[in-house]
């Protein structure tokens, strides 16, 4: 499932004619959940994925990555943490961008649907994460329907 999801986040990625620029970087590490998402296509990231500036990466309550730019800047992403890949930015300013949990508590929108549409995810993203991905996060996950029917 990891290598079709991986295979269809770089298809359809790819298809919008955006990538056409070389990466910035690559996915050294991944655990647990972490999306990527660039324009309405969005999937799971996974070890050696490249990343390309305009990227936002988020990583669930179980999810944490280190990402390894190419200019030397190592992004380290724990849990319930997100970030827009910006290349016009410097290493310091680009780890200053990047989203923390508030203080006492997790990232609004867990659960039930109010990170992204069709339902959200438990540990709770951000939820301008989730405008316009429910369309892609439903066809590339099958999720059960909750109605029972």
């Amino acid at each position: 499932m990891k290598k079709l999801t991986f295979a269809l986040l770089l298809a359809a990625l790819g298809s919008g004619g955006a990538l056409a620029a070389d990466p910035v970087g690559v996915a050294q590490t991944v655990q647990g959940i972490v999306t990527v998402s660039q324009g309405n296509t969005m999937g799971n990231l996974v070890k050696d994925l490249k990343i390309f500036d305009g990227m936002r990466l988020a990583a669930a309550s179980t999810g944490s990555a280190l990402i390894k730019l190419n200019n030397g800047c190592e992004i380290s992403l724990a849990a319930n943490e997100s970030i827009l890949i910006d290349a016009a930015l410097d290493c310091k300013a680009l780890v200053a961008s990047i989203t923390k949990p508030p203080a006492g508590g997790g990232l609004a929108g867990g659960g039930g649907g109010g990170a992204f549409a069709g339902g959200g995810f438990g540990g709770g993203l951000p939820i301008a994460l989730g405008v316009g991905y429910g369309a892609s996060v439903r066809h590339w996950t099958k999720r059960p329907n909750s109605s029972g029917s």
